[in-house]
């Protein structure tokens, strides 16, 4: 098989293992993943003239479909975290104003 081919299958690979660290919470090896994918994509785009078109177009659609489907989950990963970080702030709000009341009472 093509070299170039070989680095998409990588990089496809890759993208599955994101979207697996992703799901598990574990950002930053999905960020990790990421670049190691992108720069997989970049050295195949290099070699790129020696792979039939149709063939390297479709290594490509499949890399597109799953940057998709990442781009929602990691979309939907924003917002637990978003979420997680107004809740602990409102807690903080209320632990503060306990201990307001609390140094008043005294």
């Amino acid at each position: 098989m093509n070299q170039a081919l070989e680095l998409l299958d990588r990089a496809l690979e890759t993208a599955r293992s994101e979207m697996r660290a992703l799901a598990a919470r574990n950002y930053e090896l999905a960020a990790e993943l990421h670049a190691s994918r992108a720069q997989l994509v970049q050295d195949a785009w290099h070699l790129r003239t020696a792979v039939p078109v149709e063939l390297y177009r479709s290594k490509l659609n499949e890399l597109s479909e799953l940057q998709k489907s990442l781009m929602r989950t990691a979309r939907d990963a924003r917002d637990i975290v978003r979420a997680s970080l107004q809740h602990t702030h409102r807690q903080q709000k209320r632990l503060g104003a306990y201990q307001k009341c609390l140094r008043m009472a005294f």
